[in-house]
Formats: C-alpha cells, structure tokens, sequence
C-alpha cells in the first residue's frame, strides 16, 4: 500500500513501502515522521511502518547466507539503540518541510511546531474564518465554532471515517462541492492550505 507523510502542516508522497525506506535511508525522511496508510485507524510515525534508517541501511549490506543476514541486523540492531538512532519522534515536534503537498521527496529536516496557532490559525486568518468564528475579532461565533476556544472544536476535527481525514467536518466545508461552503463569500480556500488543516487534525489538532 503507497504511504502518505505528515510533516509541520506539509503533505508528501505518496510513496511505495520501497521508496519510503530509500528516503528514510538516506535522510530525506526522518523515523519521527507521522505515515498513514490506507485503512489505517491512525498516523504512527513512519519507522512503525518501514523501520528505522539504521534498519535499512543494514539491510542493504545483507548476505547472501541466512546465518550472516542474522548477525549482521543484530550487531546492527545493538548499535542502533545504544546510539540512540531509535529513540523515536514526539508527534508534538514533528520537523519542518520546504514546499507544499508534494510527490517528491522532502529536502532536509529541522525542528517545527504543530500547535494550532503555528499551523491551522493562520490558514483560517487569512482566509477571512476569524471575520465569523472568533470572539476575540468579533461579537458572535457562528455555528457554535470558536476560534478563540478549543473546545468548540472538537466536533469538527473528529474524521467521519477514521483515518480519512477529508472527511473531518471542518475540512469539508471547505472543499469545493459542500453543501455550506467556507469561507460562503469571496475565493475558495486553496488546497495548499486545505493540506494544512489537515496535516494539523493529524497530528492531533493541538492547541
């Protein structure tokens, strides 16, 4: 199954299991970025789904013999804990991303947030959203949702279909074909910033 990458409100891939682990070898993906599959409940970091890059680079050096191919991820295996090359990712510091949602692989890794107000916030600032759902900028905050409070938020984050984070209630209002859509006057939202929000619910749409 192809492998979707999450990584600071930017999308990539998606990839085969094959590419992900080449990427992830070489540096261009890093373990604690958050995958999705198809048919996944949820995003898990991607060296749940391929394995860590100690992982592949010491597959790519294999043997021919049985016996050697077990030595060898073993003696690489003890190396990569006790250098810590496992020691996993926080999904609250998911590293950063140059560019939009992308087919390509991403170029370099540097620390980021995933924090509403360094992602989805400033997507539904310029978007003109505060104008109607944010008490702090306005007298009213239509439709129970509130910017200004978290926990008006939560049903609209919750995906219809787990995993399927398209169908989360506040990315589809914004999707061309609603039934309501936001913003209801003036441009659409654009995709790139669409992929934001999203990347945002999958990361588990923290304040």
């Amino acid at each position: 199954m192809m492998i979707h990458i999450s990584r600071d409100g930017q999308s990539f891939g998606p990839y085969t299991v094959e590419e992900a682990r080449a990427y992830l070898a070489e540096g261009s993906l890093a373990p604690s970025d958050m995958a999705w599959q198809e048919g996944a409940a949820e995003w898990v970091p991607l060296e749940q789904l391929v394995g860590g890059a100690a992982t592949v680079r010491a597959k790519s050096k294999m043997p021919v013999i049985a016996v050697a191919v077990a030595g060898v991820l073993l003696v690489f295996g003890g190396l990569a804990f006790g250098l810590g090359w496992f020691s996993g990712g926080d999904e609250g510091d998911v590293p950063a991303a140059a560019g939009g949602n992308s087919n390509s692989k991403p170029s370099g890794k540097s620390g980021g947030s995933v924090l509403f107000a360094d992602t989805a916030g400033p997507v539904f600032e310029r978007n003109r959203c505060y104008n109607c759902h944010h008490t702090a900028k306005s007298d009213k905050a239509e439709g129970g949702l509130d910017f200004a409070e978290p926990r008006t938020m939560r049903g609209f984050v919750v995906p219809n279909q787990p995993g399927n984070f398209d169908t989360a209630p506040l990315v589809l209002v914004l999707t061309p074909g609603a039934a309501e859509p936001m913003p209801p006057n003036g441009a659409r939202v654009s995709k790139a910033d669409i992929e934001i929000i999203k990347a945002w619910i999958a990361a588990g749409a923290k304040f």
